[in-house]
């Protein structure tokens, strides 16, 4: 119990730290960038996440679930993540 107490408390910890440092790095940028440099920035980050998002089909999660992999389901999973 110690241990998974000890794995959410750091996962946890990791989420709210990476969370602050883009709010700190995005107001930075907005003090640093004029409004149209700014506003190329976000539509940026905007597009990364849209393809991150929809990147992530689950290809690994399909495959840590499965009792018996296959070669052929492990090449199926790896060519979806480099599309």
């Amino acid at each position: 119990m110690k241990d998974i107490s000890r794995s959410i408390f750091f996962n946890t910890s990791t989420k709210i730290f990476t969370k602050l440092l883009g709010i700190v790095s995005t107001l930075l940028l907005a003090r640093i960038l004029t409004p149209s440099d700014f506003a190329v920035v976000a539509v940026i980050s905007i597009a990364i996440f849209f393809f991150e998002a929809i990147g992530n089909l689950g290809g690994e999660f399909y495959i840590l679930r499965k009792t018996e992999v296959t070669t052929v389901e492990v090449n199926t999973a790896w060519t979806l993540d480099m599309l």
